[in-house]
């Protein structure tokens, strides 16, 4: 094709930096590839992409300083022209004018166009599955126009099949096309736009969706809260009566641009204090001990998805927390060791702590011995003062010796 795919790269500085510095050179992905046949062997002589995926690296700057690294892929897949013709391929997609026996049928040219869109899509599932696999925690977004519906139309059902979840192989006319390519799924953001704005295009006087924008798991896993998307509304919206009126932008393109919102917790600064009440120095086995702890935020922002964890080790037993409301907690079961961990979606700056209370008995195990039980605070957000950690020590007394009626040690 003639067409090429590229970037606009927003280089306002954030402090001393840029917003966006590109990493590397932007690289097409499979410029060389063509269609496989029906015969599932041999290959057009036509390229698989005409516009080729292009795959850009960049560091994001926050205005706390730290940067976070995104790996974004712009994609312009093939269109629905002609899926369903009836009429022969032509000599570059020849094949097609053939079933997976080798013998003549009619309707080559929507086959070809139905089979190459497929193989757009599973090309691109595939190239992030590849991703993925090789970095589970390289964050990608997908953008672009993919001519393709967020619904199975059919015809095919590209947006499933890139996002991981594809159709059944007899739920569309493409053969084959059933296959699950991507794990962990992305998540295709259009489905999180309220529905009466959910569209990019008009075309013959349908409002539709083909401008779509997916994410994987560690870009979610970086956000706070939900991606929010949005479509601007410059050109959907307007006529060819706008696209000739020289006295606005409106209608200069027939499709809205799409556009992701990513809310970054990293780009959040949240100082947290953790303090630690100490427990009793000195203990017997079967004694009652109080853990007392407080977490505050100490600013200047939200922490995001505020983390306690106080480890209880051998010998000390878990009889009973108390925690502020808001808080999701998980414990050992009573009389068990193991860790008290308590979370919350937010911890606000201010002067106000989250105090806990864990309660504890010393079991026989902990006797002669030096029980220590750490604790540790954490969140998504920045911490720009650390650690956040602590431990309770107590020292428990040895057991005495049994002795039996008879005067015998046993």
């Amino acid at each position: 094709g003639t067409q090429r795919l590229g970037f606009l790269v927003k280089k306002a500085l954030v402090g001393a930096a840029p917003r966006v510095t590109v990493v590397g050179t932007p690289v097409e992905q499979g410029a060389s590839l063509h269609v496989l046949c029906p015969d599932g062997v041999s290959y057009t002589t036509g390229l698989l992409n005409d516009r080729p995926p292009l795959l850009m690296d960049v560091q994001i700057e926050g205005p706390n300083g730290l940067s976070w690294p995104l790996t974004i892929i712009n994609n312009h897949l093939k269109s629905m022209i002609d899926v369903d013709s009836t009429a022969d391929a032509d000599v570059n997609y020849a094949c097609f004018n053939n079933d997976a026996g080798g013998n003549y049928q009619p309707g080559g040219e929507g086959r070809r166009n139905r089979a190459k869109r497929q193989q757009n899509a599973e090309f691109l599932a595939e190239l992030v599955q590849q991703l993925q696999t090789a970095d589970p925690n390289r964050a990608i977004v997908l953008v672009g126009d993919f001519n393709a519906y967020e619904f199975n139309d059919g015809y095919a059902d590209l947006m499933s099949t890139i996002k991981g979840e594809p159709a059944a192989n007899d739920e569309t006319v493409v053969p084959d096309d059933g296959a699950d390519l991507v794990d962990p799924d992305l998540v295709l953001l259009t489905e999180l736009v309220p529905q009466q704005q959910r569209y990019s295009y008009t075309f013959d006087g349908h409002a539709q969706t083909i401008d779509q924008i997916l994410v994987n798991e560690p870009v979610l896993g970086a956000t706070v809260g939900e991606p929010r998307m949005e479509f601007g509304r410059v050109n959907a919206d307007f006529t060819s009566a706008d696209a000739l009126d020289t006295g606005n932008a409106f209608a200069n393109s027939d499709h809205d641009p799409a556009l992701a919102f990513l809310d970054i917790a990293a780009f959040r600064d949240a100082d947290l204090e953790l303090t630690v009440t100490p427990a009793a120095a000195n203990a017997d086995v079967g004694d009652t001990l109080s853990y007392v702890f407080s977490l505050e935020n100490q600013g200047p922002d939200e922490a995001v998805d505020a983390r306690v964890e106080l480890t209880l080790p051998a010998g000390v037993l878990f009889d009973s927390l108390t925690a502020p409301a808001g808080w999701m907690c998980s414990t050992p079961a009573v009389g068990d060791s193991g860790a008290v961990v308590c979370t919350a979606a937010a911890l606000w700056a201010s002067n106000q702590s989250a105090n806990f209370s864990v309660s504890v008995t010393l079991g026989a195990q902990a006797g002669g011995t030096t029980v220590t039980a750490p604790i540790f605070a954490s969140a998504r957000s920045n911490d720009p003062i650390l650690p956040n950690q602590g431990s309770f020590v107590t020292i428990v007394a040895a057991l005495p010796d049994l002795i039996f009626s008879n005067g015998f040690e046993p």
